[in-house]
């Protein structure tokens, strides 16, 4: 496999760092700071605009391949970001327990030639959750840099009866739509 550019990653997030080793060892990375508020109102088009503006906010060599992401989690026409403290991450558990939930990832591949934009949707299914299950792992896990407050990789595995999709995309980072949109560009291939 050889790959057409370098790739870079801008995410400082340690699972889209191991993900993306998937596909690559080879890659340096880099960290936008950017408010990633937008005006999107669908989940789809808002991590979509997120993951574009954190790659407009970094800088790439001509051979280089920029990637950003953005996850969020999505339940009853709300975004669940990050959870600012133990009570919104509490709020967060309580309204996932029981219920259905989609996990949207907006990835942006870059270069100073091209730039793609495209996401991933992955439905998320909760069983129900006691308060007592919640604070555990919220004091034990310290989900405050995950969307939803959860991670499906550590003991948030435990709450969830099923996936629809891709489980990578609820990690953040949708390693299969990464490599196919890769080989679609011709970024890697296979001589």
């Amino acid at each position: 496999m050889t790959l057409k550019y370098k790739l870079v990653l801008g995410s400082g997030s340690a699972r889209r760092k191991e993900l993306l080793k998937f596909i690559s060892n080879d890659f340096r990375i880099t960290v936008s700071d950017i408010d990633e508020e937008c005006s999107q109102s669908l989940p789809e088009l808002y991590v979509q605009e997120v993951a574009l503006n954190k790659s407009k906010a970094l800088k790439i060599e001509n051979d280089e391949l920029l990637i950003t992401a953005d996850t969020i989690v999505f339940i009853e026409d709300k975004f669940l970001g990050k959870p600012r403290n133990r009570e919104h991450a509490f709020q967060m558990l309580k309204k996932l327990s029981g219920a259905a939930h989609k996990v949207y990832t907006g990835v942006c591949l870059r270069t100073n030639l091209f730039t793609d934009v495209f996401y991933e949707c992955t439905e998320v299914f909760f069983r129900e959750l006691s308060d007592n299950e919640i604070y555990y792992y919220i004091d034990a896990f310290s989900p405050y840099d995950k969307a939803g407050a959860y991670g499906i990789q550590d003991f948030g595995l435990v709450f969830i009866q099923g996936i629809k999709g891709d489980y990578y995309n609820v990690m953040g980072f949708p390693v299969t739509s990464v490599y196919k949109k890769l080989l679609e560009r011709g970024i890697i291939k296979y001589e």
